[in-house]
Formats: C-alpha cells, sequence, structure tokens
C-alpha cells in the first residue's frame, strides 16, 4: 500500500519524471497503469516473468519498458551477511 500511495503522491505532484517500480505484485496494477499515463514507469520483476498487469503497452516513445531479474543480477545486488555490525539470520 505505501508503494502504491508513493507512486501515486510522487507523480501527481511532479515529484518525478519517471519510476522504476521493483515488484511482480499485481495489486500494483491500478497506480502503476495510472502514473504511466503521465510518465514513463519501468516494471522490474525480482522473481519470474513480470506479471502480466505490470507489463507495459508498448507504444513507440513512451519509454515504458519491463525486466524479469535473473538469479546472477538478484545475487550480486544482496549486501553482505553483516553490514555494519548488523548480522543477516541464516534462515535468510
Amino acid at each position: 500500500m505505501n508503494l502504491a500511495s508513493h507512486l501515486l503522491i510522487d507523480a501527481l505532484t511532479g515529484a518525478m519524471d519517471a519510476a522504476v517500480v521493483i515488484s511482480n505484485d499485481s495489486d500494483l496494477e491500478f497506480p502503476v497503469r495510472e502514473v504511466r499515463t503521465r510518465m514513463p514507469v519501468g516494471t522490474v520483476s525480482p522473481y519470474g516473468p513480470v506479471h502480466g498487469s505490470l507489463r507495459p503497452v508498448m507504444t513507440p516513445g513512451c519509454g515504458h519498458w519491463s525486466h524479469e531479474l535473473d538469479l546472477a543480477q538478484l545475487a550480486t545486488s544482496q549486501l553482505s551477511d553483516q553490514v555494519a555490525g548488523i548480522k543477516r539470520p541464516r534462515k535468510w
């Protein structure tokens, strides 16, 4: 809910020129669709193909795009097991 709210508020107040949403949650369909009428929005799925409701209609020059992270990309973006004295639990 926070992501959807901030995405809409930032788009409507002019706080951003474009957005990248890293989620595959189909509940974001409405806010992503609405923001796409105002500015370019990229969607990135952290797992599996981008959900159909989050994929953009590819119109030339619209600036919308989507991407699925593969396991190598996801692995290279992870923090180390310990950061600033805080250690990640093993089960994570």
